[in-house]
């Protein structure tokens, strides 16, 4: 809630990586296979393949596969991204060498800056395209973060810890015995948790307008023009992307192989 009082009740999301971009810890900076190393609630299911299981790194267990992509120093490069659930908060693209170890050390030292700061391309499945405005964040312990774009104004789910001797009533893989595994995040209606809360506290629609209503999020993809830096060595690299969320407690990252020349 943008227009809480920091600390309050209202800070529902106080705890959240969206906080400090950047700051909070991370499985791995290319991605874990389902978001955790056994399959639980509030993590993604992953259906062991021929290159990955529930739990495997990114980093670790991911070949390089070259894309094609080349960008060239000192020019504006593309890149896009698309949803399929709001978890707000904000993303920043970044750079590894490929021969190096793929870690936020790595990432976090080659930090790409945003070409337009001020607007995405909306790229929709029939070839056309829109703008929309767009806001990046300097303050509060992130630098050339951008926020995401897309609001929810609906009624937002919260996570409680269950009393000790009690177990959450959700339905879902591992809820049950012996795991128990949405004691520690189990889901309920935010007011319900939080007395004195708005029965709606999602997005203000007059703080964070939305400029795409009525739009289904799987339709469209955004994308964003980085600057490629004119002073980094021609090569091989990792192509990281790092989601604070600010509605969960979740970061996810992805990573692909492009070429600098």
């Amino acid at each position: 809630m943008k227009d809480a009082e920091a600390g309050s009740v209202q800070d529902i999301y106080k705890w959240n990586p969206w906080r400090a971009p950047g700051k909070a810890p991370v499985f791995d900076s290319c991605g874990m296979a389902g978001g955790n190393p056994v399959e639980v609630f509030n993590a993604g299911a992953y259906n062991t393949t021929i290159y990955a299981k529930q739990g495997d790194l990114g980093s670790v267990v991911l070949k390089p596969r070259p894309s094609g992509t080349v960008w060239k120093r000192g020019t504006v490069a593309k890149a896009r991204w698309e949803q399929t659930a709001n978890h707000g908060g904000g993303y920043r693209y970044r750079l590894c060498p490929a021969g190096q170890r793929l870690d936020e050390n790595c990432f976090q030292k080659m930090e790409l800056d945003f070409a337009d700061p001020t607007k995405h391309t909306v790229i929709f499945g029939n070839g056309t395209t829109k703008e929309i405005k767009a806001v990046v964040v300097t303050e509060g312990g992130g630098i050339g973060w951008m926020k995401w774009p897309i609001p929810d104004y609906g009624t937002t789910n919260c996570d409680y810890i269950v009393k000790k001797g009690e177990h959450c009533p959700w339905s879902c893989a591992r809820c049950g015995a012996p795991w128990y595994a949405a004691d520690g995040a189990c889901p309920t209606q935010c007011t319900a948790q939080y007395p004195g809360l708005p029965s709606n506290a999602g997005a203000d629609p007059k703080l964070f307008p939305d400029q795409l209503p009525g739009l289904d999020m799987h339709a469209f993809a955004i994308e964003d023009s980085l600057l490629v830096p004119a002073d980094i060595p021609a090569g091989d690299y990792v192509l990281g992307w790092r989601w604070d969320c600010e509605t969960t407690t979740q970061v996810w990252t992805t990573c692909s192989d492009i070429t600098i020349v």
